[in-house]
């Protein structure tokens, strides 16, 4: 768990913050606007009602915030916007990290992804029906100077992440002694005594923290934390199943899960996590995000030597919509490297030619060339050593790859040994003979 980052609203004001309200629901937008205004917050803050799902409206959205330095969101998560606006934190919270704050309504449709919330800066989580009084004490708090206690939890869990085990015992002994605990600081507590290697004594911190019901799942995710530093991987995937219970919608939490079911050599289990897993992210983020949700699993699977189930997701994460190019990249080198796919890996890029060539005028020649280069190697590794001869309708060779290449682009690689190298070697393999390529190599001085 990461340190807190506190608000004061002079600071706040100092560092040219901004309350922006995502609600579309205009009896709620209403209350949150009365309450924003009775605390006389009513000049940081902006209100933005229309459709995020359109991303001209994300995009003119982030470019209001271009100069904000501290932002407090204020979000009406719900059937019809959630996915919107869970993609937008997600690119909030990249950009400002400790200094996002989250305050969030839900509906009781959307409790599951209340974990997802709380990792990307949410300091407070609200269900539908709520009263209007307990939103006006969440916003509060956010500004609220932090508490002796709260202070004492931020210094020890920094003292954690620097190692400095025996000051944060010190913290910990403190607290104990001195202040009444509160569900923060019984995780830390559990925290110092894991890293201590008092691992009954962590587990007696870990128990208390289920007083908190809404924040329980944390104390679920330092449970199963325990249990896989002691090695006990049946109990880490019990209190990770009932982290998944009240957290229906944490995609990451799934993949655990399923990751060390395989470790287990549970494959028929593992799927089911990992099924579970892209169905909660296809229902809350991004095209994209949900595609490098697959491309995690299919890693987990490697990693985990279940190469063939490897192969599924890699192959599923291709019909996923529009994999962007980046990705595509990452996926082909992993057929090639990670699968030992030649074949696989030679489509992937053969497709990353065809999506570059189809951007007519904007086409990036380099990057098209990269692409086609790389399915020749592909190609060259899986096929090379088959006589094969290019006919009307049968698939390209490495060679007519590389034709393809230096018809447009003459000196690709020309600098490079390697490449060059390649280039030669594919173009002289007897096994198939290209005319027109050798003619060209000689044309250009490359022979």
């Amino acid at each position: 768990m990461a340190s807190e980052h506190h608000f004061t609203l002079a600071t706040f004001i100092g560092n040219n913050g901004r309350i922006c309200i995502l609600c579309r629901e205009m009896g709620i937008r209403k209350s949150i606007t009365g309450i924003t205004t009775e605390l006389g917050l009513t000049p940081l803050v902006q209100v933005a009602s229309d459709d995020f799902r359109e991303p001209k409206v994300q995009k003119n959205f982030l470019s209001f915030l271009a100069e904000a330095r501290e932002l407090l969101l204020i979000m009406d998560f719900n059937n019809e916007n959630s996915p919107s606006y869970f993609h937008l934190l997600d690119t909030l919270y990249d950009q400002y990290r400790e200094r996002l704050k989250v305050v969030a309504i839900v509906d009781k449709a959307y409790q599951g992804l209340i974990s997802l919330l709380y990792a990307r800066g949410a300091r407070a989580v609200l269900v539908k029906p709520f009263m209007p009084k307990d939103l006006k004490t969440r916003i509060v708090s956010v500004f609220a100077e932090p508490t002796v206690l709260e202070r004492l939890v931020e210094v020890g869990r920094e003292c954690l992440e620097k190692g400095e085990l025996a000051r944060a015992q010190a913290i910990c002994r403190k607290i104990e002694a001195e202040y009444e605990h509160t569900h923060q600081s019984l995780l830390y507590c559990g925290d110092v005594q894991l890293a201590l290697g008092e691992y009954r004594n962590a587990g007696r911190y870990y128990m208390l923290g289920f007083r908190d019901e809404q924040l329980s799942f944390q104390a679920y995710a330092s449970l199963a934390k325990l249990c896989a530093a002691t090695k006990r991987t049946r109990g880490e995937i019990f209190w990770l199943k009932k982290f998944a219970q009240i957290n229906t919608l944490d995609y990451t939490n799934f993949i655990k899960i399923g990751e060390l079911c395989l470790a287990q050599n549970n494959e028929e289990e593992a799927r089911e996590y990992f099924a579970k897993s892209i169905s909660a992210a296809r229902r809350i983020t991004s095209e994209d995000r949900t595609s490098g949700v697959i491309f995690e699993i299919a890693n987990k699977c490697v990693d985990n030597e279940s190469v063939d189930m490897s192969k599924e997701y890699s192959t599923l994460l291709l019909r996923n919509g529009n994999v962007d190019k980046t990705l595509l990249s990452e996926v082909a080198y992993f057929r090639m490297n990670k699968l030992g796919d030649p074949d696989g890996a030679c489509g992937i890029y053969s497709l990353l030619a065809v999506r570059e060539e189809k951007r007519g005028a904007k086409m990036d020649v380099e990057f098209w060339s990269t692409a086609l280069y790389n399915a020749a190697i592909c190609h060259h590794t899986a096929y090379g050593d088959r006589k094969m001869i290019k006919q009307k309708h049968t698939s390209k060779r490495a060679s007519d790859y590389i034709l393809e290449i230096l018809s447009v682009n003459p000196d690709f690689g020309k600098d490079d040994p390697a490449v060059s190298a390649n280039i030669t070697a594919i173009a002289g393999n007897p096994l198939q003979q290209n005319i027109p390529l050798t003619t060209l190599l000689a044309k250009l001085g490359r022979a």
